[in-house]
């Protein structure tokens, strides 16, 4: 496999991420991805969790109806509605 060195301004830009992310110009072309190497520890963190909920159900519990408005003690009533569910 050919390798590319990061120089700082690119480790700096990818250093923060944790998934697997594409790169892209900034007319929108795609370059390709990149998969972090994570340490034992750091994959441990984030995979914990996913334990709870996925990305999936998250994504459908952040959507509400247009105009919907929802306090913290409505989503945490909610959240805890589907707890007893699961």
């Amino acid at each position: 496999m050919l390798q590319l060195i990061a120089d700082d301004g690119l480790e700096r830009q990818l250093s923060g991420i944790v998934q697997p992310v594409e790169i892209r110009t900034k007319d929108g072309r795609v370059l390709g991805h990149f998969t972090p190497k994570l340490t034992e520890k750091q994959a441990a963190v984030y995979a914990s969790p996913e334990k709870y909920f996925s990305l999936e159900e998250a994504n459908r519990e952040s959507t509400v109806a247009e105009g919907e408005c929802l306090t913290l003690d409505e989503i945490l009533k909610r959240l805890q509605a589907r707890e007893g569910q699961g």
